[in-house]
């Protein structure tokens, strides 16, 4: 989606304190005044956001907002972007997550059930306990295995830049017919957000957008504004 408009009504994007404000619109001028001299469009950089890009225009007057449906970058814990990529690493705390997304998530490396994913964004958290204990999983891209978490069946958790899913893979009609399998209860500890009935898990909240993880049957969380 394209978006051109006057330079009065630049969009400032996460920026709310009148001095931050200001500072915005410094950039978005001088950005304006480079696009004037060049002939050519501008990013103004301090406008990034994971799904959008405003350049000033060459007429030196206009801006043009494009925005994805999908993230087109991620914001690195140094504060740098970085293309999204969903391959799972292992990080200097011993947990597990996604090189580049636009949540903070983690999975468990392995041991207490109770630390199996976290979801995190703006101060805000959502964590998922496994009920038993966990091995340590074997990574293949975004994709994490822990592997006979009951006889015959391992747990796939898989990672995106947006989220996470889960999958049981059930090896044998043996192991099908475990009855632990027929009610599995994932612990929750919801901090910073709000817990109501419904079929997702929603921990990207805000003033347009939420991004979940399906799970039927689950509870719905999502960020207090």
């Amino acid at each position: 989606m394209t978006v051109t408009g006057l330079l009065a009504g630049v969009p400032v994007l996460g920026v709310s304190a009148p001095a931050a404000h200001a500072d915005a619109m410094s950039e978005a001028q001088a950005a304006a005044a480079q696009a004037a001299e060049s002939g050519e469009r501008v990013e103004v950089v301090g406008q990034r956001t994971e799904y959008s890009t405003t350049f000033a225009n060459p007429d030196g007057l206009t801006f043009k907002l494009v925005q994805s449906a999908v993230p087109v970058r991620a914001k690195l814990a140094d504060g740098s972007w970085a293309a999204p990529d969903a391959t799972l690493e292992r990080r200097a705390d011993g947990s597990i997550g996604p090189k580049a997304a636009v949540l903070g998530i983690s999975f468990s490396a392995g041991g207490d059930g109770a630390g199996l994913v976290k979801l995190a964004e703006d101060g805000s958290s959502l964590s998922l306990g496994w009920p038993g204990q966990l091995p340590e999983p074997t990574l293949d891209g975004a994709s994490a295995l822990y592997a006979n978490v009951f006889p015959g069946v391992d747990l796939r958790m898989i990672a995106t830049v947006e989220g996470v899913r889960q999958v049981l893979v059930v090896k044998s009609a043996a192991a099908a017919a475990n009855p632990e399998l027929k009610t599995l209860d994932f612990s929750m500890r919801a901090d910073g957000l709000t817990v109501r009935e419904g079929g997702r898990w929603p921990v990207r909240g805000g003033r347009q957008r939420q991004h979940g993880v399906p799970c039927p049957g689950c509870a719905d969380v999502g960020l207090r504004r």
